[in-house]
């Protein structure tokens, strides 16, 4: 029997489970039968790199073969540590919004900072990836597209840019976000 494929969903810095596309998401991909989980993160008080990847070990179990890691924001920064870590590859990832390195950003760059710290072991998150798909707004206020389009780069995996997509999130309007089900559904079939 064929085991069934798992959905990890990461929110980002002043997120949560319920933010964003990520309950849209959650109960579409649970509709078509799907197994999701969408651990919780301390942010902003609490946030860092250590504390979010002890979230992470006791909300998830550890990642495997059917394993699909799909993050927002800052989400994809934890994603990309998970995947350097792991003795397992997964299925496949899809990052919304992602990047890696500070963002010239006050409020922001305290609370990311501790992600960026070590430089990632690109071959390995690579090798432990499995199918990776960036979506990045073109006009995203946070994220400059130049730095998706370096994460892209490092990954060596395609990028799609969202035409006024902002940070594809519920300010830009994406409390529901049709392309990204349709991609999560590929990893089922």
């Amino acid at each position: 029997m064929n085991k069934k494929t798992r959905f990890i969903l990461i929110h980002g810095t002043e997120g949560s489970p319920a933010s964003n596309w990520l309950p849209w998401l959650t109960n579409s991909l649970q509709l078509k039968g799907q197994s999701v989980s969408v651990p919780s993160f301390p942010t902003p008080e609490g946030q860092s790199q250590s504390n979010w990847l002890k979230a992470f070990r006791k909300q998830v179990a550890p990642i495997d073969s059917e394993t699909v890691l799909i993050g927002h924001s800052m989400g994809v920064g934890l994603i990309l540590r998970v995947l350097e870590q792991s003795e397992v590859p997964a299925k496949g990832c899809l990052f919304v919004s992602g990047w890696t390195g500070l963002l010239n950003n006050p409020e922001f760059d305290p609370l990311i900072a501790s992600f960026f710290e070590d430089v990632f072991s690109w071959p390995r998150v690579i090798k432990n990836g499995g199918q990776i798909q960036l979506f990045h707004g073109s006009d995203d206020p946070y994220v400059p597209l130049t730095m998706a389009k370096d994460l892209s780069n490092s990954l060596d995996a395609p990028l799609e840019i969202v035409s006024n997509g902002g940070h594809l999130n519920q300010e830009s309007g994406f409390v529901e976000f049709p392309k990204l089900l349709d991609c999560a559904l590929k990893f089922t079939v």
